[in-house]
């Protein structure tokens, strides 16, 4: 969580290390479709959420396999490249409920963590227009968008309503910087 990639955690130590073993391992692509259908490097860190490993594949893939058995849960086929700077998970603690906000091909789409679907409620039949190559931060009962269009756009993040954009560079003629390395929102 705070990306320090340090865990104090004394479990696994300098005399036990040794003992590890592999309980599973997961392919994304068959291996005579490597060459065929690896699109491109991924860059996307996998997320955990509740005991459901989330990640992208080189053919852009989106995957969820139970962490502890490597069981494949559901699987989403995308034919537009996944934005390569992450995943937003979200716990709606009210509706008992888990999503994933997924930037695909300059919209945002909000999925079922648990089985894959997309909530076609959100937005227009279950997304935003929102182009971005990182993930969205959420913020009280919003999702906010760093756009490569030079613009934060505010969504409500129930219903993908646009509430505002605030743009960053009104007076200049050009597409803006697209942020890279990620965002926070303070």
């Amino acid at each position: 969580n705070w990306n320090t990639h340090f865990n104090n955690s004394a479990i696994i130590n300098k005399k036990n290390i040794k003992n590890l073993k592999l309980l599973w391992k997961n392919k994304s692509i068959k291996k005579n479709r490597l060459e065929k259908d690896w699109n491109q490097n991924i860059e996307i860190n996998p997320i955990i959420i509740n005991n459901k490993l989330i990640y992208v594949t080189p053919d852009w893939n989106i995957v969820a396999v139970d962490a502890i058995s490597g069981s494949k849960i559901w699987e989403i086929e995308s034919i537009f490249p996944p934005a390569r700077r992450g995943i937003v998970s979200y716990i709606d603690k009210n509706k008992n409920k888990e999503y994933l906000f997924l930037p695909i091909g300059g919209k945002i789409f909000k999925v079922n963590a648990n089985n894959g679907k997309v909530i076609k409620f959100f937005g227009n039949n279950g997304s935003v227009d929102a182009l971005t190559v990182i993930p969205p931060m959420i913020y009280k009962n919003n999702l906010v968008v760093g756009s490569i269009y030079k613009a934060i756009q505010v969504f409500d993040l129930n219903n993908g309503k646009k509430k505002f954009t605030v743009s960053l560079h009104p007076n200049r003629n050009f597409s803006g910087a697209v942020p890279w390395g990620g965002a926070a929102l303070d």
